[in-house]
């Protein structure tokens, strides 16, 4: 019986520390390889990088591909933040001559192949990559990237005919690996990610055999395949297991090496403030008003929405450098522009008003920070009474100088985050005019607070609280 080892990552989203564990784990397990005489791959399922790193952010992900080639990672594959976050450039920088090969067959570039084939010990095995299809936000940044299942269904039959085991790195998540096991004969291992999910035994389906080693490196993933002496899967052994490891001192000596060239670009001077700009999630606050006006400006619509959360800490009066922007802003989501009706807006507005939405914790599609917060809004104003009762809190809400019409469509500048659905699920269904891709939210930030009359509008009052004496409702949203 002949015994392949599999050595799987998925989510590290620069968690560089546990990259350093990883190390220790797979060095310890190739020496037991070489002296049993076996082989074995470690490949990566995608999302190893992550721009709310400093040192990832700084290097422009230069410091993930040194982690991966010191690793001896033999192959990998994208994630939707490898994609969606960095540019072009960025991404031929990170790939081109790498000593990994990097596979994702529903992403049609030269730079990536579809799959990557190895034969040991007389077995055929092939690697196919596969990532989430985000089509129209990979539209907008010039990538062709097409359905998965079809590009996985063509490969695997092609390559099954020539004798191959078909082994597939999916970053779709665990809903769309089962669906392709279910679906899609010939597969004998998924290995996932995207969703996070932790398999620490493997699940069978059909004759393929998933697993997935949940986010961040807490866990790692390591499969034995045994193979007769034809070269045929017998049967799969193995999981994913705690990470429990001393971090290695030569990726810990990669990391320092590269943060000095990551604060380099991070100490760059942004602007200067005369005072400070505050945030408290749960108030209005002038750093996510200058936000979301900041929106407003790079858009070029008239109104802006964004959550008070995305701002995790005040600016301080004096040198704003990009590095303490990354600190305020860390997260990888982008600015969007949708077409909403105002009865939309107004639901969602009257949502954002109440404690479960302003204390929502939230996690994934970018948010990197720890509650949803208050809604800050840009050529919005609104009237409101907090004691009275749940959607019926907002008195009058101002589009400009005109009172909002609930049967009118208003184009918002908003984030990407709310678009797929979390945290208000209103602005879910608003139709998307345009993606604004790779810039994440701190550019934006960086863009506008560099204009003094966008930090002094920012201390503007938006949302006002009425006296008793002007209560009136224009419209009383209807429930949903």
């Amino acid at each position: 019986m002949k015994r392949i080892h599999l050595i799987h990552t998925n989510d590290i989203h620069s968690h560089l520390e546990a990259a350093a564990q990883i190390d220790t784990y797979v060095s310890r397990q190739r020496k037991q390889w070489e002296e049993k005489g076996e082989v074995g791959f470690l490949v990566d399922i995608g999302d190893h990088l992550d721009r709310a790193r400093w040192e990832t952010e700084g290097t422009d992900g230069l410091v993930n591909r040194a982690i991966l080639e010191t690793s001896e990672y033999d192959v990998v594959t994208l994630g939707n933040n490898e994609l969606l976050t960095f540019s072009h450039d960025d991404l031929y920088a990170m790939y081109t001559k790498s000593s990994f090969y990097t596979v994702c067959s529903n992403v049609e570039d030269p730079l990536f192949l579809p799959y990557q084939l190895y034969e040991c010990a007389g077995v055929k095995l092939a690697f196919i990559g596969v990532t989430v299809w985000f089509d129209q936000l990979y539209q907008s940044l010039g990538w062709k990237v097409t359905d998965p299942f079809v590009a996985v269904r063509s490969l695997t039959e092609q390559l099954r005919a020539k004798g191959y085991l078909i082994l597939v790195l999916s970053h779709l998540g665990y809903p769309s690996d089962v669906k392709m096991a279910e679906e899609i004969p010939g597969i004998d291992v998924i290995m996932g990610g995207h969703t996070h999910h932790l398999l620490v035994k493997p699940e069978k389906i059909n004759h393929t055999t998933l697993a997935a080693a949940g986010k961040y490196g807490n866990y790692i993933g390591h499969l034995q395949l045994l193979c007769d002496d034809e070269g045929n899967l017998v049967k799969v052994e193995g999981g994913a297991f705690p990470l429990e490891e001393e971090p290695s001192p030569r990726i810990l000596a990669i990391i320092k090496e590269y943060q000095g060239q990551a604060s380099e670009y991070l100490n760059q001077p942004v602007a200067e403030l005369e005072e400070d700009l505050i945030v408290q999630w749960d108030k209005e606050t002038p750093l996510p008003n200058l936000l979301a006006d900041s929106l407003v400006k790079w858009t070029g619509v008239e109104y802006g929405l964004v959550n008070n959360g995305q701002m995790l800490y005040s600016l301080p009066q004096g040198l704003v450098t990009k590095g303490g922007l990354h600190t305020t802003c860390p997260h990888p989501i982008n600015p969007v522009v949708i077409e909403l009706n105002g009865k939309d807006l107004r639901y969602t507005l009257e949502e954002s008003l109440l404690e479960e939405f302003i204390m929502m914790k939230l996690q994934g599609f970018g948010f990197r920070g720890e509650r949803l917060g208050s809604m800050a809004i840009s050529g919005i104003t609104v009237k409101y009474n907090p004691m009275n009762p749940p959607y019926q809190k907002i008195q009058q809400i101002f589009m400009g100088k005109d009172l909002l019409v609930d049967d009118n469509i208003y184009h918002i500048a908003t984030i990407s985050m709310f678009v797929y659905g979390k945290g208000y699920k209103l602005l879910s269904k608003g139709r998307v005019l345009h993606y604004y891709v790779p810039e994440p939210l701190r550019q934006v930030l960086a863009n506008g607070i560099q204009s003094y009359h966008l930090r002094k509008a920012s201390k503007q009052k938006r949302w006002i609280i009425s006296s008793p004496k002007e209560e009136h409702v224009d419209n009383v949203p209807e429930g949903k």
